[in-house]
């Protein structure tokens, strides 16, 4: 079994993939890119990456073409990377297979939490500690919507961390039963709890 996921970045602009790359590896992923899709489609079949990170507009092959040639022959989930104006492009990748879309500009801490999902539901098993280290203990979301998540030792969880919209989903999938939900600070400076199903 690997002790870190792989994740192969495949996009034609050289600093998102540095932004990507490095921003995943403090999150504990190994990482591979490619500039074009041809580079991609050589780093899948010497490196069999765990998860895709795909964009959709490239020059010669684009995310469309390797995504189908991606599919032809391996499972591996697929997030496609879109523009703000390539939504409907988006919904016809995952029609075509792909298995989530992130729209830039994006988040780390959007792009993280997603991965995290699509590799649990995949079925990767991360190494021994991660679970322990990333548990959701408590939740935050103030009052310019951005949320804050805290783990049983009282640190914060950046894969999680971002605006309420984007990491809502994957935060109540991944809490803990008994976490806490809050929104904001009462007057005397204390959570100011809410019911899970309501936060």
């Amino acid at each position: 079994m690997k002790k870190h996921p792989l994740i192969l970045a495949v996009d034609d602009d050289q600093e998102i993939l540095d932004l990507v790359s490095s921003a995943l590896e403090l999150e504990g992923y190994d990482v591979a890119t490619a500039i074009d899709g041809k580079s991609a489609l050589t780093l899948v079949e010497k490196r069999r990456p765990d998860l895709v990170l795909l964009d959709i507009v490239m020059p010669k092959l684009d995310g469309f073409q390797v995504l189908r040639l991606m599919r032809q022959r391996f499972d591996f989930p697929i997030i496609m990377l879109t523009g703000k104006c390539e939504v409907t492009s988006a919904h016809d990748a995952l029609t075509l297979g792909a298995d989530d879309y992130v729209r830039k500009p994006f988040t780390v801490g959007e792009l993280a939490a997603r991965i995290k999902t699509k590799l649990r539901r995949s079925g990767f098993k991360r190494w021994d500690n991660l679970e322990a280290e990333k548990m959701i203990r408590t939740v935050i979301r103030c009052q310019n919507d951005m949320v804050i998540v805290f783990d049983d030792e009282g640190k914060q969880i950046p894969a999680y961390q971002g605006h309420y919209p984007e990491v809502r989903e994957h935060i109540l999938t991944d809490a803990l039963p008994n976490a806490v939900f809050a929104h904001g600070f009462n007057s005397s400076g204390e959570l100011r709890r809410i019911a899970r199903e309501e936060w």
